[in-house]
């Protein structure tokens, strides 16, 4: 029988339905193919921007960045065509989260600062009601992580704060959770401010647990287990960290694994098992290359170079001199100055260790002296503490 055009629009309006409940089942794609095949076939319904945001939001969370990116500008496109302000502040909101984690940091900052200020500062629950999500909130907190990473912490926490902010504001459940979440699972870890992370880990997992969150309860044990890490709780952080980061991606998660991997690689090393580490890496870069996504790409290569200088291996230190080098050529690439920040400071360490004092010191010394800001944060201290033992 001859699919109609009133079948075609009742089979969208089903299907449109029912693709946000699924989010993350990885079988959908199948879905959100279809669902995009009709309402090409059909042509001009309100049901397009709705349809592309749900088929960006499934690649989102999947980890496939260039098909997100590929239904973002589409949603771009789309809102700017239907003159709907929401569906605007939305598509900016999404072009902001797809290119924070490909690494485009400039680009994702450019449409998070679009989305707030097109959103203004009175809240707007119907959005929040809409897409799930209050977009304000959203663009700030991924903004403050682009920020962070081009290397102003002062402005990241800024803009997350005021994210956060919103998502009380609109007395948003999902938002607050959301907002939670990011801040303890990037910045406050970032900048070293474990006391906030554990408030903001905390306080996620609590009403995760109590609303229901599947991907924010998860996202909140990956917190916990992180900090676990950063505060020497080695085999119980590892332990903890690897088994959330399985039961995430069993429920169909996928992006921020990359970054994930780096830290159990990390914990890894640090206590020891450094080809276990190594290992890690290699899937968290396989990751990388299959989804695009790349904003922790600088870290996987520095992380690598310290796991290969705890094997003590032949020409250890030259592999690892070509590591950092590396970092720092991807983190200058993506005009990552936190993270070439990292990088600088492991070759500098490794050349004081060789006797290169002096070229130690000509490596950070610029990249410590980029910043303008952010100089009570953790790494900005280890790198002035480093700058003076080099003299």
């Amino acid at each position: 029988m001859p699919e109609s055009r009133d079948r075609g629009h009742r089979e969208l309006a089903l299907l449109a339905n029912l693709g946000p409940t699924l989010m993350a089942a990885r079988e959908l794609g199948a879905l959100w193919e279809r669902t995009r095949s009709l309402v090409q076939s059909i042509g001009e319904t309100p049901l397009a921007v709705p349809v592309s945001y749900g088929a960006w939001s499934y690649y989102l969370v999947l980890g496939d960045i260039h098909e997100s990116l590929t239904y973002g500008r589409e949603l771009l496109a789309l809102a700017e065509q239907s003159h709907d302000e929401g569906a605007l502040i939305e598509a900016h909101f999404a072009l902001c989260g797809t290119n924070t984690l490909r690494g485009d940091l400039t680009e994702a900052v450019r449409h998070g600062e679009q989305a707030v200020a097109l959103y203004g500062h009175t809240p707007r629950p119907e959005l929040a009601l809409q897409y799930g999500h209050d977009p304000a909130m959203s663009s700030g907190v991924l903004t403050g992580w682009a920020k962070w990473l081009l290397g102003y912490p002062d402005r990241a926490l800024e803009a997350s704060h005021a994210g956060l902010v919103m998502a009380n504001a609109v007395a948003h459940p999902h938002s607050i959770a959301y907002a939670r979440c990011v801040p303890s699972a990037h910045l406050d870890i970032w900048t070293g401010d474990t006391v906030a992370a554990v408030a903001n880990a905390e306080a996620a997992a609590r009403l995760s647990q109590a609303q229901g969150f599947q991907f924010f309860a998860a996202w909140a044990r990956i917190s916990k287990a992180e900090i676990l890490i950063e505060e020497g709780a080695l085999v119980t952080g590892v332990e903890a960290l690897r088994e959330a980061v399985a039961s995430y991606r069993a429920i169909g998660g996928g992006m921020l694994v990359t970054m994930w991997l780096a830290y159990l690689a990390e914990g890894l090393g640090r206590g020891g098992q450094f080809k276990a580490g190594l290992e890690t890496l290699d899937e968290a870069r396989d990751l990388v290359e299959r989804g695009d996504e790349r904003y922790y790409e600088a870290e996987l290569y520095r992380l690598q170079g310290e796991l290969i200088l705890g094997l003590r291996e032949p020409d250890a230190e030259a592999t690892a001199e070509g590591c950092y080098l590396k970092a720092i050529e991807v983190a200058q690439g993506q005009l990552a100055k936190s993270l070439e920040l990292r990088a600088a400071m492991s070759l500098a360490r490794l050349w004081h260790q060789l006797g290169k004092a002096d070229a130690a010191r000509e490596q950070l010394a610029p990249v410590y002296d980029w910043f303008t800001e952010g100089f009570d944060t953790k790494d900005l201290q280890a790198a002035k503490t480093l700058l003076e033992e080099l003299g």
